[in-house]
């Protein structure tokens, strides 16, 4: 395995020896690699990257999007008088001037520069941590707020599109065993009850009232690099679902995930809460460098992105629990309908705090504008 990576990474013009290498597990979807090479007694390091294509039908165009927007995120740094490189991910080229390389087996390879003295967390109580995480993903939708959403491609289409999930959801209830069905009744009969709800960010931003934006997608807490010693936001990673979304998408599905007191898959659902500290700590964070970006619709339904996150997270492990489990991996029979109740629990205790949400969305936008 080591030769194959070393192989692959000449073909990125790396030079030198490679003189350490090791798997890094904590993507889920890609083959990930940390490498160091030494050349004239200086030691460099990257991560490979092979492309899970089963995820990712056009990886061409994914990584025609992040070059996109590295590229406009490392302008703005520079423009700013921010000279740090450890603030925007850096992928290498070919001799070729491309920045993916397929081999033989028509596996598809990237590089990009590894990020010194940083980590990543997967889960926190620390109110600091989550405001900086918070605040390294509302940067990232701030340099990127005049960016043309347009210009970049779908790569994972109709990721967020509710409307699309439920579709999907109501033809998993025709054709689902009835075991299954019966089992499941009362999550499916909830689920149906909120599809209005569920549906009203989609269907907003169809009839032109939000704005399509340049969103992540995928913003957990270990997509954000952290500073080792200072535990300062360094730069958000993972950009494969870069793509045109909604703000309240990417706001709400890092509230949905940092903010639950319960983990995703948790069977005592009455552990089941949002964490209302978590929730004023992230949502301060995130607002600071956006908030003047923002339309005024954008901020009145900031928290309800929230509400829908954890709905339609439901209705995607319910309609893969009744298709028979073949998407989400599971680690026993009725894993995806454990996390279809924990999301709904989810959903309905952020559904019963939406005012005191809105409320502190509203508080933290006040005081950004009173401080400018």
């Amino acid at each position: 395995m080591r030769d194959k990576l070393i192989a692959v990474c000449r073909k990125f013009r790396v030079d030198g020896d490679c003189v350490d290498w090791r798997a890094i597990s904590n993507g889920l979807i890609n083959d990930s690699y940390w490498m160091e090479f030494r050349k004239d007694e200086r030691d460099k390091q990257y991560v490979l990257q092979r492309i899970n294509l089963h995820v990712f039908k056009s990886p061409d165009k994914v990584m025609e999007n992040i070059e996109r927007v590295t590229d406009y995120i490392k302008s703005k740094c520079k423009n700013s008088g921010n000279s740090s490189k450890r603030s925007y991910m850096t992928f290498y080229h070919t001799k070729d001037n491309k920045n993916y390389y397929i081999d033989d087996n028509n596996d598809f390879w990237r590089i990009s520069k590894y990020i010194q003295n940083s980590i990543i967390i997967d889960d926190t109580d620390d109110l600091d941590i989550i405001r900086e995480i918070g605040f390294a993903f509302g940067q990232f939708q701030e340099k990127l707020s005049d960016f043309p959403a347009e210009m970049l491609y779908e790569t994972i289409k109709d990721f967020h599109t509710t409307t699309k999930r439920y579709q999907a959801f109501k033809k998993s209830i025709e054709e689902s065993n009835i075991e299954r069905l019966i089992i499941a009744k009362n999550e499916i009969d909830y689920l149906l009850s909120v599809e209005e709800q569920a549906c009203k960010l989609t269907i907003m931003a169809e009839n032109r009232l939000l704005p399509y934006r340049v969103t992540h997608n995928d913003t957990k807490c270990n997509n954000v690099l952290l500073d080792e010693d200072t535990r300062k936001a360094l730069c958000v990673i993972d950009l494969d679902t870069v793509m045109p979304g909604l703000v309240m998408h990417d706001f709400g599905d890092a509230a949905r995930y940092i903010c639950n007191n319960a983990c995703e898959d948790s069977r005592d659902l009455n552990k089941v809460h949002i964490d209302i500290s978590k929730f004023r700590a992230f949502t301060e964070g995130f607002l600071l460098p956006i908030k003047h970006t923002l339309t005024e619709l954008e901020i009145e339904y900031m928290a309800y992105g929230v509400f829908v996150m954890a709905t339609e997270l439901a209705t995607r492990f319910l309609t893969d629990y009744l298709n028979g489990d073949k998407y989400f991996k599971i680690n026993y029979t009725d894993h995806n309908l454990a996390r279809a109740r924990c999301q709904i629990a989810l959903a309905k205790d952020i559904y019963s705090n939406m005012n005191l949400m809105n409320k502190i969305v509203y508080e933290y936008v006040n005081q950004l504008v009173m401080a400018i």
